[in-house]
């Protein structure tokens, strides 16, 4: 993999990126400006790697940008994640069932939206799915039942292209591997849907055909459901997903909390191209980690009612409509470390609605058409060692949100304020330390704000405008203390000299 990075990216990095020096303190303007035009470098590159052996970790390693990211330190879990072991099943179970089967039980947590879509998509009017009740198949094995079971002639088969849904039950299992390719039929209604174990490893995930006669809106869909579990590594997801919700955007994991979980969750190595989005719903201690994901037509990566998800090392790169990572509704405890997310519109990495203690470190958020980070309607977040930089809002957004400490980041050049507090309980501390403040709209804001502890802030390169919003009236003792050396309380009346409450937090 090494080697076939090298050759991938070429001379450039060694020339260019890995000049880049890894800063200690405020950086200097010529130290931002090598940095803009290394990211600048980055993107491009990233954009025209089209050898999707090339992983996101090696593109990363060969940037020079591994000082801001720390790939080696960044919290993960103890331990190399090792594939399990395959699990055999028993004889091989199949036979045809009304698609709807599978539908309502998803529909039943996630709401029927977007299931009528299917349904009408399909080209046999039977609307049968091929079924694997239990036993463990491979893809060869699919397209035999589909032959016995008369759902799919073996003559319709010999190109490879599933032309019917197929769905693995609850006691079954599909073992996938690098011979094989997934290809889906959008003008057919195929897809595949997991109730039980899925791993595959060096698999390629597409869709083959012309827009759907039946409904122009579809296009075929991985999602696992119910109790399922999923193994994806080193491999390719290329073009699927459709409609505004998660669970059938390209590839999805959406639990039924009320299910026993079984396995590990992972998905490490991938790429995912023009995807909806790569979407985690009530699955807690989910691993993403090292994946590309690029042209997102939704949201990238989101995680909703889910504990315990680490995001990991991962680079989010061109055209998308909106957020590169959202953790959202009560995902709590989740960390979000080395990841990389290059353009794209609205804000790179958002964490909301009860969304408590997460962790987002070591990140790189660069040139969004929105802001850099933004946590709200929270409770607890820890936001170091992130560059934010060239965002056409905000840098660091902390809304609604006790109990937050923001810590060693470099907020460069963001249009808006590099630094944004508003709407916190009434006399609640948010922390902000030792972050390095440059060439912002200003450098921090708030409204209603309440209490900021200010310590060790570098504002000697935001020159004029320090300050915005309610705390305006207290610029001058940011402009006279602009190292950050002499640690302050402030709000937006003055210093704060009353008993401030603390969140009680724990990392």
């Amino acid at each position: 993999m090494k080697h076939i990075a090298k050759q991938a990216l070429g001379a450039c990095f060694s020339m260019v990126f890995c000049a880049i020096p890894a800063m200690s303190g405020a950086a200097t303007i010529q130290e931002v400006e090598d940095l803009r035009s290394a990211l600048r470098g980055f993107a491009a590159t990233v954009g025209d790697t089209q050898d999707t052996r090339v992983q996101a970790d090696a593109l990363i390693g060969a940037s020079g940008l591994t000082g801001i990211v720390d790939l080696q330190t960044i919290a993960r879990p103890t331990g190399q994640i090792a594939a399990a072991a395959p699990q055999r099943g028993g004889m091989v179970d199949a036979r045809p069932m009304d698609v709807r089967f599978a539908l309502g039980l998803i529909a039943q947590i996630y709401g029927a939206k977007d299931n009528l879509d299917i349904i009408e998509a399909q080209a046999n009017p039977s609307g049968e799915a091929l079924v694997i009740n239990r036993g463990t198949v491979t893809l060869a094995e699919i397209f035999r039942q589909l032959d016995r079971t008369g759902l799919q002639s073996a003559a319709d088969s010999a190109d490879g292209v599933l032309r019917v849904p197929v769905i693995i039950w609850a006691e079954g299992a599909i073992e996938l591997g690098p011979q094989d390719r997934v290809i889906m039929s959008r003008e057919h209604g195929a897809f595949l849907a997991n109730f039980g174990r899925m791993t595959a490893n060096g698999t390629e995930f597409t869709t083959v055909g012309g827009m759907n006669p039946k409904n122009t809106d579809f296009i075929p869909f991985v999602v696992n459901a119910g109790g399922a579990s999923v193994e994806l590594r080193n491999s390719v997801v290329d073009g699927l997903g459709f409609g505004s919700e998660g669970k059938f955007g390209g590839f999805s994991l959406v639990r039924n909390p009320l299910m026993v979980k079984r396995d590990r969750n992972v998905l490490e190595n991938n790429t995912f191209r023009n995807l909806v989005s790569v979407t985690t719903s009530m699955a807690d201690g989910v691993v993403i980690r090292n994946n590309r994901i690029s042209d997102s037509r939704g949201p990238s990566l989101v995680v909703t009612h889910s504990i315990e998800t680490r995001l990991l090392g991962n680079l989010i790169s061109g055209n998308a409509p909106t957020n590169g990572i959202r953790l959202l509704q009560g995902s709590a405890r989740g960390i979000i470390a080395g990841n990389i997310i290059l353009e794209g519109d609205r804000a790179g990495i958002v964490v909301q609605n009860d969304s408590n203690n997460v962790i987002i470190r070591n990140n790189i958020v660069w040139a969004r058409g929105g802001g850099g980070i933004t946590i709200s309607k929270s409770r607890c977040g820890l936001v170091e060692a992130n560059l934010v930089m060239d965002n056409r809002q905000k840098g660091i957004e902390v809304r609604s949100t006790p109990g937050v400490t923001v810590r060693s980041n470099r907020i460069y050049g963001n249009r808006s304020a590099a630094l944004w507090v508003s709407d916190q309980e009434k006399e609640v501390i948010t922390h902000i330390e030792g972050n390095d403040v440059n060439a912002n709209g200003s450098g921090i804001a708030t409204a209603q704000g309440e209490v900021l502890a200010l310590m060790g802030n570098d504002f000697t390169k935001q020159f004029p405008r320090f300050v915005d919003g309610d705390i305006s009236p207290q610029g001058r003792l940011i402009a006279s203390n602009l190292d950050g050396s002499v640690p302050v309380v402030l709000t937006a009346g003055g210093v704060y000299t009353g008993a401030a409450q603390t969140a009680g937090c724990e990392y």
